[in-house]
């Protein structure tokens, strides 16, 4: 028994590696409308990847001209609790998320009188 009882306790340690239930959910596709207008409509697409990689892209469309534009970048992602932060060349942006119904809501943090929110749907 003596001899057993340290390898009980070794593996009974918190696993930090193990992803919590909201960042299992994350993990994936995510689309929908972003901050363009009627006249200039924009659907923004952000991946999420296990390993904490992902990549943002938007694409516009000028429905006078039918002209697309379309760009993104590729970021690294942290969540801690319902806090999501994504970080680009140094800078780090911060969200308030939740998910529920295949929806994920994301309200930048900012502490300035102007919300960003964004609702996106699971591919």
């Amino acid at each position: 028994m003596a001899i057993i009882m340290p390898f009980v306790l070794i593996s009974c340690g918190d696993d930090k590696d193990e992803p919590s239930a909201l960042e299992q959910q994350l993990i994936g596709n995510w689309t929908g409308n972003g901050a363009g207008s009627i006249l200039n409509p924009e659907v923004i697409t952000y991946t999420f990847n296990a390993n904490h990689t992902g990549h943002y892209s938007w694409q516009k469309t000028d429905v006078v001209t039918h002209h697309v534009s379309t760009s993104g970048y590729d970021f690294k992602w942290s969540l801690k609790k319902n806090v999501l932060s994504i970080t680009v060349d140094g800078d780090t942006k911060k969200y308030e998320i939740s998910i529920e119904n295949g929806v994920l809501k994301m309200k930048e943090v900012t502490g300035g009188l102007i919300d960003i929110s964004y609702e996106l749907n699971k591919v």
